[in-house]
């Protein structure tokens, strides 16, 4: 691999894995505006994410209101995730940065529930608040996040083998070669787009966003392994991965609207 085919790889992942971030974490926060909005709850816009001002002894938090508040724009990202997978698997076209897109926003949609759940019970705010309303005990909630990190490492396998199918050559997931491929179609862009989220959160962003962020890499520890090619199908498409310019201007069109929102 050329290092312009490395550079021009990484910098359209990074770019894919911002845009499919951004695109995942919209039906969750849109949901969860409705429903506060359902049960009267007040909310602001602040820094990026949506914060709600209503007092917590306030007669608005009802049973109902806290579980459907908290729980299900993280069971709605799970859906969403499954619903990804089956797009991936099922998808006509197998342009290398479409395929790479949908593995991205698969990968944020797991997160979105699996690390709402690590990230909410660690910190006690959020998806605990669903559990707790639910009258699980603290015992079950800490065993329920390392099942949940256990559940979202397994996810590794689907992570596996949709990032190395968008090659467009054999050559480049061989045994020899398949460990660079995945650093810089997955390890770098993931590095560099979590702690590039972190950073234009901080410091403003709390332990749990932070987390959340970071959860991200669980998946990865098991990539590292070597994957067998042989029935990996590969995109048909013989170029390779270029930035995609629209892409760009909505990102930063997205970020500087939220800032001056």
């Amino acid at each position: 691999m050329k290092t312009k085919e490395k550079l021009l790889l990484s910098v359209s992942s990074i770019i894919l894995f911002v845009f499919s971030a951004i695109i995942a974490y919209i039906p969750f926060q849109v949901s969860f505006y409705f429903i506060a909005d359902f049960f009267d709850i007040s909310l602001k816009l602040e820094h990026y994410k949506i914060i709600v001002t209503t007092p917590t002894g306030s007669p608005l938090w009802t049973n109902i209101s806290v579980i459907s508040l908290y729980g299900f724009p993280s069971i709605l990202s799970f859906v969403l995730a499954n619903i990804t997978r089956k797009v991936y698997d099922n998808a006509r076209k197998r342009k290398s940065n479409y395929k790479l897109f949908l593995a991205w926003l698969n990968l944020h949609f797991d997160n979105l529930f699996w690390g709402s759940i690590i990230a909410g019970i660690i910190t006690s705010t959020d998806f605990a608040y669903f559990l707790e309303w639910l009258y699980i005990p603290l015992v079950a909630q800490i065993f329920i996040a390392i099942a949940g990190i256990i559940l979202f490492y397994s996810l590794s396998n689907f992570s596996i083998q949709s990032f190395i199918q968008t090659s467009h050559v054999r050559v480049y997931i061989n045994k020899e070669n398949q460990l660079k491929y995945k650093f810089f179609i997955m390890y770098l862009p993931l590095i560099i787009g979590t702690f590039l989220f972190i950073a234009i959160s901080f410091p403003h962003s709390g332990l749990h966003e932070r987390i959340l962020n970071l959860t991200l890499l669980i998946p990865l520890i098991n990539t590292i392994k070597y994957h067998d090619e042989e029935n990996v199908k590969l995109v048909k498409n013989s170029k390779t991965f270029q930035p995609n310019y629209g892409i760009i201007i909505f990102i930063i069109a997205y970020i500087l609207i939220l800032q001056f929102i």
